[in-house]
């Protein structure tokens, strides 16, 4: 057992008692070895049940629990009758139709949208000005000589080096 398992079991099951005894044999075993265990032992049990055992322990009357008892076993026979006797009724049938109704309306959206944007698809997204390409070309196409061309580099480092 790892310091992990043991403690989840001691937040979840060893306080409460609830381990079975070869579980509880191999917490005990591990305790012993463990100083980190008992030391988180310790701290849990300070807080999470040692308040509870200082506490003053309160009986209510008896009367007080035979009425709580009688309020849960009246409500459960109303449930029951309710039950039994409960037949659909225009507001819960309207409800069935309200949900078909949404899917029908959803279903409907959904085929919209779809035929929405396959109809728009072949359109392009940016609209590409060729004006300055088709000139480049047809500069290019008119067979004007590369060393007619002068070329002007605006700054003297620029002239010096290229």
């Amino acid at each position: 057992m790892n310091c992990q398992n043991v403690k989840d079991l001691i937040l979840t099951d060893y306080l409460d008692d609830q381990l079975d005894p070869q579980q509880k044999s191999a917490m005990e075993a591990h305790l012993k070895g463990c100083q980190e265990c008992r030391v988180y032992l310790d701290a849990v049990r300070n807080v999470s049940t040692l308040p509870f055992e200082k506490a003053q322990h309160v009986h209510p009357p008896e009367h007080i629990w035979h009425n709580i008892k009688v309020a849960i076993e009246n409500e459960h026979e109303t449930a029951d009758i309710v039950q039994e006797t409960t037949v659909p009724g225009f507001w819960q049938q309207l409800g069935i139709l309200k949900r078909l109704a949404l899917g029908a309306v959803s279903l409907v959206l959904l085929m919209i949208a779809v035929t929405t944007v396959q109809k728009t698809s072949h359109r392009p997204i940016v609209k590409i000005d060729n004006t300055a390409q088709i000139e480049y070309f047809a500069y290019l196409i008119a067979g004007e000589d590369a060393d007619d061309v002068t070329e002007d580099y605006g700054t003297m480092i620029e002239e010096y080096f290229l």
